[in-house]
């Protein structure tokens, strides 16, 4: 691509690229940027994750940006250029839009594609984007579509068809790689910026909801000037002047040399995001070498409980585990720490790849009950049971309830923080044939903290107690495969 770059090919690579920072549209572009940066996200997200959730949210902004140019363009080359001509008041709806949502936002309210989804709403997720896309589109046609039919799709006329339809990719290879670049670099900075800011991930998502609003007011007023033929706002006009920089920078730096260097961008993530997933993954095995710590398995029915955070790191969880499987027959994997190793190993990183043992015991269970253990605030008496089988989870919900009646037992994955919800593909909850169960305990429910200071009695807690029978009813009841 990088040497086809040359003559009317790299005027359309620019013209892509300048069309992602076009004045009509210009504010949309660091609004997604900043929204994308408020998203929420699971804790220790491998990098391999990041990557692929940016290069998606990036695919569907341009997917659905590109998507309405090449058909307003095909219209409005071939047939009329009535839609090219009012698409100012489409825009002008899109501002009223994005002022209602910002508002909303600002009250707490949060679009669904902003937080991860596993599965079938993942498609949602991407769905929302390309609709995101299409409103950037529409906001930008004003400024931009009559470069693209002129330019790119004269070509076609001019240089052959050939010739028209490279210039036609290069034009959204030039948009597309402006976005993903920007979004792929955003996502590894992610990381850096959130670990500032520690838990105030909510300062971003205010300043993206703030954003959102300003973007709307901003289109509102750049269209109204525009339909009314009045002058514009101020601040309308220092944007524009913003916008015209950025553009002649662009412009500046040339086809090749922008090419070169989005290329390298998208190049080096998605290289070393493989070698840090390797190295990451590899924790795991380094665990299981320590000379104290136990892996243990119990192979028994198709039923099994897990605890691979057991012993010295979240205290108890292998007890409540081992103990529920050997009273209702079900099979059992935990990985035991010594006291005082706290070796905490993010659980998509937990691999059957380096372990056979847990690699027997994900083939041997149809089904699986992780038991972690957690300590947040607002969540002291909360068990937050999470997973993708959510049959499974509403069935030890009930168990739950009935035996723990002073708990809150939350099954519903939207009142459970997102890093604690147990989706990820490689969490090995995931991984025996019909899912899991990661059930989170509160210290409380593991006999652990201050509530039982003044406890005198011997073994385990009476609330624990009745968290292993709870567990042991839910694994009896549970129909098995022969």
């Amino acid at each position: 691509m990088i040497i086809a770059l040359e003559g009317n090919f790299a005027y359309s690579f620019i013209l892509g690229v300048l069309a992602a920072v076009n004045p009509c549209g210009f504010v949309l572009l660091p609004t997604y940027l900043i929204f994308f940066l408020g998203t929420k996200e699971e804790e220790n997200l491998p990098s391999s994750e990041r990557l692929r959730r940016a290069l998606v949210v990036s695919s569907g902004i341009s997917i659905g940006f590109l998507g309405i140019f090449f058909v307003i363009g095909v219209i409005s080359r071939l047939f009329t250029q009535w839609i090219e001509l009012n698409a100012k008041y489409a825009s002008l709806a899109i501002g009223l839009i994005l002022v209602v949502g910002g508002a909303r936002m600002l009250t707490g309210w949060t679009p669904k594609f902003a937080t991860p989804q596993m599965g079938g709403a993942q498609t949602k997720t991407f769905r929302a984007t390309i609709i995101y896309g299409v409103a950037y589109a529409i906001a930008s046609i004003g400024c931009t579509i009559g470069f693209l039919t002129t330019a790119v799709f004269g070509s076609i006329a001019l240089n052959g068809f050939v010739s028209g339809v490279v210039s036609i990719l290069l034009y959204g290879a030039g948009m597309a790689m402006l976005v993903a670049a920007l979004t792929v670099s955003l996502a590894f900075a992610k990381t850096g910026i959130v670990t500032i800011i520690k838990n105030r991930l909510q300062i971003i998502q205010r300043l993206g909801a703030i954003l959102v609003t300003l973007t709307g007011v901003y289109l509102l007023f750049y269209w109204y000037a525009a339909i009314s033929e009045k002058r514009s706002a101020s601040f309308v006009a220092r944007i524009e002047r913003g916008q015209t920089r950025v553009a002649s920078f662009l412009q500046q730096q040339g086809a090749y040399r922008l090419a070169v260097v989005l290329t390298i961008i998208l190049a080096v993530a998605i290289i070393s995001n493989q070698t840090q997933d390797e190295v990451a993954v590899m924790m795991f095995a380094k665990l299981l070498a320590h000379p104290e710590v136990q892996e243990v398995v119990e192979l028994r029915n198709k039923f099994g409980f897990m605890a691979y955070h057991g012993g010295g790191l979240e205290h108890l969880t292998d007890v409540i585990a081992q103990s529920a499987a050997e009273k209702s027959g079900a099979s059992y994997y935990g990985v035991h720490q010594p006291r005082g190793l706290k070796w905490h190993v993010p659980s998509h990183e937990v691999s059957p790849k380096f372990s056979n043992s847990l690699k027997s015991f994900i083939d041997h269970v149809d089904v699986v009950i992780t038991v972690h253990g957690f300590g947040r605030d607002g969540f002291f008496t909360s068990l937050l049971l999470g997973g993708r089988n959510r049959h499974l989870a509403g069935h030890l919900s009930t168990h739950l309830k009935q035996a723990l009646p002073s708990y809150e037992i939350c099954d519903d994955l939207e009142t459970i923080p997102v890093d604690l919800r147990g989706l990820h593909d490689d969490n090995p909850v995931n991984l025996p044939r019909l899912g899991g169960v990661q059930v989170e305990l509160p210290p409380r429910v593991r006999g652990v903290g201050r509530f039982w200071k003044d406890w005198q009695g011997d073994g385990l807690t009476p609330h624990t107690e009745s968290l292993i029978e709870a567990l042991v009813t839910t694994a009896k009841n549970w129909p098995l495969t022969k």
